[in-house]
């Protein structure tokens, strides 16, 4: 690829301003791509340099940044200043994705322990009432068997006491049966409950986890842009010095060229004067 030549020329006002020698004015940027507020001298980086320098990940995927630098021998700092916006907004971008996946996720980890909470009332509440269905059958078939003890007694007085007393034992019988079967099923519905307990801790661990590999990202790419800014300013400090190298050189050629031009003058001043030249030939004989 040929190489490209700049030159560098310092205004009145001190500004810098730099441009490539014999080069065809550039078109308008497009309204598209940030325009730096000040003239930004050029470097020459290719477009290589800067995807594997500025977070090839995320520029190799950018459409606008790869159109722009493409092409482009020695892109201007300036596309270089643009990158690192790009890229911190890419961070800022991250950061929110970040908060934002982060907050759903303990939104929905307060909701299953919302729910899991309602379903541990509901089910401490049945459990209860279970209980106090249990103390009271309890309590009967201790009135039962009283009755079954006056009953035995007073059986050579009654049959028919005996047979009634008979058909409510096994009404009692059936309703013990009734409630182990209720006590099985709340065994279960309390084994169901352990298990989502497990697993919604089982979410927030990974959760957990997710956020810290987030974070940690976060952290690499804070402190890429952070080199990224330290690059920027020794480039632009070396440039400046190189500015002032330049100029320096400008005025030492600008002084030699005056000295040249009065002696061209005073050459040409003698070379048009008949009378000067016969004298030097007369002065040669």
């Amino acid at each position: 690829m040929p190489s490209r030549h700049f030159t560098i020329r310092v205004e009145k006002s001190k500004k810098v301003v730099v441009g490539e020698e014999d080069a065809v004015p550039e078109a308008a940027p497009s309204s598209r791509v940030p325009q730096s507020p000040s003239p930004v001298p050029a470097c020459s980086e290719t477009y290589a340099d800067i995807v594997n320098r500025y977070a090839p990940e995320e520029l190799g995927k950018d459409p606008e940044l790869r159109t722009l630098l493409q092409g482009a021998a020695a892109p201007s700092t300036s596309a270089l200043h643009w990158s690192c916006r790009r890229i911190e907004d890419m961070l800022t971008r991250d950061r929110t994705s970040m908060a934002e996946t982060l907050e759903k996720q303990e939104q929905a980890h307060r909701e299953d322990r919302a729910l899991h909470q309602q379903e541990k009332h509901s089910l401490t509440m049945e459990l209860a009432d279970a209980n106090r269905k249990i103390l009271a059958l309890q309590d009967a078939a201790s009135k039962r068997e009283t009755e079954d003890a006056q009953a035995r007694r007073r059986l050579e007085d009654s049959l028919k006491a005996h047979a009634e007393t008979q058909a409510q034992l096994e009404e009692s019988r059936k309703a013990h049966s009734d409630t182990s079967v209720l006590l099985d099923d709340m065994f279960h519905r309390v084994e169901r409950m352990g298990r989502m307990i497990d697993e919604s801790h089982a979410t927030a661990l990974r959760t957990q986890a997710d956020y810290s590999v987030l974070q940690a990202r976060m952290f690499e790419r804070e402190a890429e842009y952070e080199k990224r800014q330290d690059e920027l300013r020794t480039a632009q400090r070396q440039l400046d010095q190189k500015t002032r190298e330049t100029t320096a050189e400008v005025n030492r050629l600008r002084q030699q060229r005056d000295g040249v031009r009065r002696t061209l003058q005073g050459v040409r001043r003698e070379m048009e004067c008949p009378i000067c030249l016969g004298e030097r030939m007369i002065a040669r004989v």
